[in-house]
């Protein structure tokens, strides 16, 4: 499996279609296992560390930062699709 994580976009008209400002990878698959619920409580803090970080960017700069460039293991994808979710379940994923 691929490691999990979480983006910060530009917010734009259509989810997920903004420059991506964060990227961070939060968990491997060894790390939360099949277990949903585990990987949020991972992302949690990290989730609220990235948002400060970049929010005190933007007012030390008065601007928005260059979009990320993809940085560590694994793709970065959009949200899941309902086919998606459902696969994962079929999987024996815990959501």
């Amino acid at each position: 499996g691929q490691a999990a994580g979480f983006s910060i976009h530009r917010m734009t008209e259509r989810v997920d279609q903004g420059d991506i400002l964060v990227r961070t990878v939060v968990a491997s698959p060894e790390q939360c296992g099949r277990h949903y619920p585990r990987y949020l409580a991972a992302s949690e803090a990290r989730e609220s560390d990235a948002l400060r970080g970049l929010l005190g960017e933007i007012a030390r700069r008065g601007a928005l930062p260059a979009p990320a460039l993809p940085q560590g293991p694994g793709s970065w994808n959009r949200s899941p699709t309902l086919a998606e979710i459902r696969h994962w379940r079929h999987q024996g994923w815990t959501l």
